[in-house]
This record gives C-alpha cells, sequence and structure tokens, in this order.
C-alpha cells in the first residue's frame, strides 16, 4: 500500500481529513491523468502563508492564501478552507475548491520540477484557445501570471475535466491525426491507466472516447497479430499484461 507524508501543526480543525484525503486524490489524479509521478511529495497543514523556501511569509493574511508550494518537496495548505472561499469569493463546493487548492500547488512542483517546455508551452496555448480564466487569477502579479495560469488550468484539468493524456510515437502522429479512429497497443503503466469509456486527448489536439478495451496476456492472442512488425512482436512478448484499446473522435 502506497504511503503518503503529512507534516502538521497542533490544529483542531474538521477540515483536516478532507485535506488528507484530497492530498492522495490529487497525487493519484495527476500520475493518472498526466502520468507525473508526484508521490515523493509531503503535505503540510498550516494556516501560516509560505515563501517557496519555506519561511512564513507575512505579507498576505490567512485568508488571502489557500496554500503554498515550496521547493523543500513540500506543500503547504491552509486549513481554514472556509475563510479563503468568502475572501476570494467561492462558489464551488468546499471539497472541490479544496482539491483544486492542492492540485494548483503540486502543479508548482510540475511546472519547475516534472516537466518540459513543450509541455508547459502546450498547456499555454490550451488555456489562451479555450480562454481560460478564474477569480484568483485577478489576484495575480503579472509576472508571475504565465506559471499561476499554468497551475489553475492543469488543477481544474484533473479536478473538473478528468480528461486524460495519451501518449504516440512521433513517426505515427501525422498518419493519426488524419483520422477519426485509432487502435493502439498498451502495456506497463499504460495498462492500468485507460479504460473503456475514457476521455484521452491525443499530442494532437484533438479528444476521442475510448470505445472498447481488450486485455490479452500473450502477444500472440493479438486481434491484429499479423500486422505488427516482428520489432513489436519481440518488444510486446515480454509482456504478460497487455491491453488493446479502440479510440473513436469525439
Amino acid at each position: 500500500m502506497k504511503q503518503y507524508s503529512f507534516l502538521m501543526e497542533s490544529i483542531n480543525n474538521s477540515n483536516i481529513d478532507l485535506i488528507k484525503k484530497n492530498f492522495k486524490y490529487c497525487i493519484n489524479s495527476y500520475k493518472q491523468v498526466y502520468n507525473f509521478d508526484l508521490s515523493y511529495m509531503k503535505l503540510k497543514i498550516s494556516s501560516q502563508p509560505a515563501y517557496n523556501n519555506g519561511k512564513p511569509c507575512h505579507e498576505l493574511k490567512p485568508e488571502e492564501s489557500g496554500g503554498s508550494w515550496t521547493k523543500l518537496k513540500y506543500i503547504q495548505i491552509n486549513p481554514n478552507i472556509e475563510d479563503v472561499m468568502e475572501f476570494y469569493k467561492i462558489k464551488d463546493s468546499k471539497d472541490v475548491f479544496n482539491k483544486i487548492i492542492i492540485a494548483h500547488e503540486l502543479a508548482h512542483e510540475i511546472y519547475n520540477n516534472a516537466c518540459d517546455k513543450w509541455f508547459k508551452r502546450l498547456i499555454k496555448v490550451k488555456a489562451r484557445r479555450e480562454a481560460f480564466h478564474t477569480v484568483y487569477l485577478d489576484h495575480v502579479k503579472q509576472n508571475k501570471l504565465e506559471e499561476e495560469t499554468f497551475c489553475e488550468y492543469l488543477a481544474h484539468s484533473i479536478v473538473k475535466k478528468k480528461v486524460k493524456m495519451i501518449e504516440f510515437p512521433k513517426n505515427e502522429i501525422e498518419e493519426l491525426s488524419k483520422k477519426n479512429k485509432f487502435v493502439t497497443t498498451r502495456v506497463s503503466d499504460d495498462y492500468d491507466r485507460y479504460f473503456k469509456g475514457d476521455i484521452v486527448e491525443t499530442p494532437w489536439n484533438v479528444n476521442y472516447k475510448i470505445v472498447k478495451r481488450l486485455n490479452i496476456d500473450n502477444i500472440k492472442k493479438h486481434p491484429y497479430y499479423n500486422e505488427l512488425t516482428e520489432r513489436q512482436k519481440k518488444l510486446l512478448s515480454k509482456y504478460t499484461k497487455i491491453c488493446v484499446l479502440w479510440g473513436e473522435r469525439i
């Protein structure tokens, strides 16, 4: 069983269990949706805003900060969720808002340490294309807007959208992007990642729905075995957990 690390002040607050639950949810969702492994991150629960070096930030009132990301491999979350919601006039439920706060702070770790410039550019383009905006972004200084928009977009994508990113070999992308359907074979981490009914986003920025999934334990049982190259057969013969996915453009 996976273990999660919590750092906590002595706080008597009914929201603590909710925050712990949502921290696990966000860690798992980033792995499931974007394949970012943030299992090394820790959670600290404190109403004191903090700088990214972990030191207290006295420039902000507690209700102005739902949480903080630090370079010390932990995020800090304010247990007084209702106060922060009142300050920003949030209309979401407490559970959804708290998930977004936690996912936002974890997204800073992705932005600074876990993703490349191409992923940052992809999210920037998507946010601009969708005219993405939140109330929080109205309070952000211009020099911080790009990173904060990235974090807000990523947070909302795992809490509200639940669209999973799916990758394909670069040499297949141009041909696949012209089609309304795809069939793909997945192993290893991807075996437990995609299921029938999932909505997936491709590298060519088009969403597809997984309409069928077939599990096999031997590559010779692959429905298109005769169409696979010898290299593909050799590679896939190493696995006993293989799934074939059928996707349709939506």
